[in-house]
């Protein structure tokens, strides 16, 4: 027999686990980790389910209105040999959470479809480019949403680990160099015409 309803149960357990966040947040990475087949199973059901209901809903339809004309407005500009590099030096896995590609779906036509990862803007009013982008899952991408990364990714983020920030930080700061292909003179331009441009240029001034 509890001395105490299920009401006041519910808010004892979970002021304890709200002052105690460190402790719980091991249990529940173990737990996790013994059941993430059927947590993920689960999540997409849900998420096939709600995300449904959310779309045909009026505050919903409002919303990805919105989100449409931001995406329009918003485009990257790089190559798809960049983005496959950035996939490649966060191992095709999401930044934030590290979930695999091949463990990335999202509801489609009352269907839960396998997807690429997003390409996230680490900076929400940064560069458009591979300087501001890392690969996420579209959970979190819609968490993220346009908070600053030490605001939204920091201790009290449940996946948040310091090796995933430093990888984040050091692809931001110096590494994605390594992979920046030239820019476009004009849109939609392929890369190699890019190149030959540049090539001609360079012997044209020798």
């Amino acid at each position: 027999m509890y001395p105490e309803c299920k009401k006041c149960a519910r808010l004892k357990s979970s002021k304890r686990k709200s002052d105690n966040k460190k402790h719980y947040k091991k249990y529940d990475k173990l737990y996790y980790k013994k059941h993430k087949k059927l947590l993920n199973s689960r999540y997409k059901e849900k998420k096939l389910k709600n995300g449904k209901k959310y779309r045909q809903s009026d505050r919903g339809k409002e919303k990805y209105k919105i989100y449409g004309k931001k995406r329009q407005e918003k485009k990257h500009e790089m190559y798809n040999i960049e983005w496959e590099n950035c996939k490649k030096y966060f191992d095709y896995k999401c930044a934030y959470c590290g979930l695999p590609i091949e463990e990335h779906y999202f509801p489609y036509k009352d269907e839960m479809k396998l997807c690429d990862l997003h390409k996230e803007y680490v900076i929400d009013e940064g560069k458009n480019d591979l300087r501001n982008c890392v690969p996420a899952c579209s959970k979190c991408n819609s968490q993220k949403h346009v908070k600053s990364l030490n605001n939204w990714y920091n201790i009290s983020n449940y996946n948040y680990t310091y090796k995933r920030y430093y990888k984040i930080y050091q692809w931001i700061r110096y590494d994605h160099k390594k992979y920046i292909m030239p820019k476009r003179r004009y849109k939609n331009q392929r890369m190699t015409a890019r190149i030959k441009e540049i090539e001609i240029s360079k012997v044209s001034k020798t």
